[in-house]
């Protein structure tokens, strides 16, 4: 169990998204994902962050749910850095590494 004193963190997962592509799905993908998440709604390639200089952008695949800070993504979205990705059995803290780490 994470618990964070900030109560909005508490059972959330951090991963820093890396330079260029990190794909997003499960385990039993025909193409290795990065960040490997099982789940009733995960589909097998679930989404993609590109992060290009520190700009990520998430982009879901082949109808994939997810959300961003509460609003429903069809087609690609430019993050923010705390910007809140959540799935339908998922949910997760996206932050790019490049914001952080200099």
């Amino acid at each position: 169990m994470n618990l964070n004193e900030d109560a909005t963190l508490s059972e959330c997962l951090l991963y820093y998204i890396k330079e260029g592509t990190t794909r997003v799905g499960s385990p039993e993908a025909n193409l290795p994902q990065d960040i490997q998440l099982v789940g009733a709604h995960i589909t097998s390639e679930h989404c993609v962050f590109e992060n290009s200089e520190g700009v990520v952008r998430l982009t879901p695949l082949n109808g994939a749910i997810c959300f961003v800070n509460g609003r429903k993504v069809e087609a690609g979205i430019t993050l923010k850095t705390g910007s809140r990705c959540v799935g339908i059995s998922w949910k997760r803290e996206l932050v790019p590494m490049l914001k952080f780490f200099f």
